[in-house]
Parts: structure tokens; C-alpha cells; sequence
């Protein structure tokens, strides 16, 4: 069996907003969990599980399921890009490291899974995948979750 890396981006069909879903996931996990010093919490962005390929002759999207492919559970594993969805108090003072322009909760942000803390949060069905990291350990602040993979 050969395994196969994901190398080509498909654009998401996005049947809900995601960062409205992610906050909705949050709920339980923000209103029990208090972020300490200068680390930021960031939840996991998982791909939806429809992507469009491209578009028929009457110029209708092409969309594909592939919400049984192991892309869905790599997001949850490996996944790089995350909302940032509270921030500890001393986050501030690394503000000079993003030229004075600090990720903000609702910001994507893009990541190395090895610099975060990784754990499972939030009760069935809205546990959701967390990585908590430093923040001088943000990579970048993403437009948009799906133009990286």
C-alpha cells in the first residue's frame, strides 16, 4: 500500500461559515478554560469534507465528498491552520515580533503542530482538536484557512 501526500488544494464548499461553526464548538471549551501568559489558543481548522473540482457545461460547481478520506482525520492530526480563539494576558508583549501587529481572537493563523500543545476539547458532538502555542510561535495570519494545506 502506498501512501499518497495531499499536494493540489481544492477550494471547500463551505455549507456554514466556518469561523461561526468553530465558535459554536468553543462554547463549553472558552467558558472552561483560561488562557495563562503569553500562549495563544488556537482551534483546529478542519476541511469540509466537500471540495469543488470545477465547473459542468452550464458553469455549475463540480463538488466531490471526500469526507471519508484520511484528509478529514489529517486536518484533526496534523492540521497547520487554526482559529485563534483566545489569547493569555501577556500575549501583548510579543506584539513587536508581528510588527506591532498582534493576532487577534478570530484571526486564522498558520502553524508548526510540533511548537503547540495538542488536546481534545469540548463534550460530544462539539469536541474539537486544540493546539495551544506561544505566541511568538504563530507562523503567519491567514485571509483565508483554505489557501494553505
Amino acid at each position: 500500500m502506498t501512501s499518497q501526500m495531499a499536494l493540489e488544494i481544492n477550494r471547500p464548499k463551505h455549507d456554514t461559515d466556518p469561523k461561526a461553526a468553530i465558535f459554536e464548538a468553543c462554547e463549553d471549551v472558552l467558558k472552561g478554560v483560561r488562557i495563562t501568559g503569553s500562549d495563544i489558543l488556537v482551534c483546529v481548522y478542519e476541511r469540509p469534507g466537500k471540495i469543488i473540482v470545477g465547473k459542468d457545461a452550464l458553469g455549475r460547481d463540480l463538488e466531490i465528498d471526500t469526507s471519508a478520506t484520511s484528509r478529514t482525520l489529517e486536518d484533526k492530526i496534523q492540521g497547520r491552520v487554526g482559529l485563534v480563539v483566545a489569547i493569555g494576558p501577556l500575549a501583548g508583549q510579543h506584539a513587536d515580533f508581528f510588527g506591532g501587529d498582534m493576532p487577534k481572537v478570530g484571526d486564522w493563523v498558520l502553524l508548526n503542530g510540533s511548537d503547540a500543545v495538542p488536546f481534545v476539547g469540548g463534550y460530544k458532538p462539539q469536541t474539537r482538536v486544540f493546539r495551544l502555542v506561544q505566541a511568538n510561535f504563530v507562523r503567519a495570519v491567514l485571509g483565508d484557512p483554505d489557501i494553505v494545506l
